[in-house]
This record gives C-alpha cells, structure tokens and sequence, in this order.
C-alpha cells in the first residue's frame, strides 16, 4: 500500500550547473519514461520556505512524464549541499543526508508524494534496544543546534564516560 500526502507546488526556483545523462523513451509527444542521472555544482534550490545550497545529486525517473497520470521517484544526495527548512531544520555542508520522494498525479493540478529523508549521523545516537530512531532524531537535532564548544563539551563526556566507566559485576 502506498501512503501519499498531498500538495501543490506554487513555485520553485532552481538555478546551478548540471552535468550528468539523461533518457527519454518512446515517441516525444507521448513519453513512456524519463531518467535523469545528474550532478549539480552550485546548486540553489527554493520552494517556500525550503533551501538547498551547494553541490548535490539528483536521480530522476518518470514514468509517463506528459501524461496526466504520470508517476515516479526523486532521490537527492545532499551532503555537500546546505539544507534549510525555515527555522525549523538546519543542515550544514558535511552532514550525510539523502532524500528520496516518491510522487503520483493526483488530478490536474496536483501531485501525491512520499518523502523520506535520511540522515545518516542519527545511526551514530542509536543504540540497540536503548535509544530509538525518534529518540535519536531529536538528539540529532539538538545537537545540530548546539553551539561548537557545547557540542564539543557533550562529545568529550561521552569519550570520558567510555574510557574510565566499567560494569560491575
């Protein structure tokens, strides 16, 4: 079963370089797919409130990608890229995050989607059985909030607490 979430996209602004290959298939007026492979340098992206500066990969397939019921699959690499969502999500260059949307037509106007994203330094909080994905989320966020001394305070507690605590038995 598949689970969308609606919305309309008013406006988005895309400007940087793109290298990379692309392939259309069937006849132009009546496209049965299209791919795109890219690489963005100097990418700046904005829809609303969202941002992405910097380098990034973008993987495109479409299916039927003229027609009314067109379908497919974004996935954006963007760890050298800055990532903002209003105030409410910061990402600076360097911190591994992927993003994979899956879309549908939903009627004339609009698009059904999907979307996941993955930051992949959240796998470094979780701890088997003792701290959760959602838990480890909110770590992730904090710490991202965190200035650097503080951060760097929290990281050498932890480096303290593995080098001179032990179990008793």
């Amino acid at each position: 079963a598949k689970v969308f979430t609606e919305a309309r996209f008013a406006s988005a602004a895309v400007a940087g370089r793109a290298t990379g290959k692309g392939n259309l298939a069937g006849p132009y007026d009546a496209l049965e797919s299209l791919a795109l492979d890219l690489a963005l340098t100097g990418a700046a992206l904005r829809m609303g409130d969202s941002t992405i500066d910097g380098p990034l990969t973008l993987r495109l397939d479409l299916a039927k990608p003229v027609a009314p019921e067109r379908s497919g699959t974004l996935e954006l690499g963007l760890s050298e890229a800055r990532v903002a969502k209003g105030t409410i999500f910061q990402k600076p260059a360097g911190v591994r995050l992927e993003a994979t949307t899956r879309f549908e037509s939903a009627g004339s106007d609009e698009i059904r989607f999907d979307s996941r994203m993955a930051l992949h330094n959240i796998n470094e909080l979780l701890v088997r059985g003792t701290v959760g994905p959602k838990t480890a989320q909110r770590l992730a966020f904090h710490i991202m909030r965190l200035p650097l001394d503080e951060a760097q305070a929290l990281a050498d507690a932890v480096l303290d607490v593995k080098a001179k605590m032990r179990h008793c038995s």
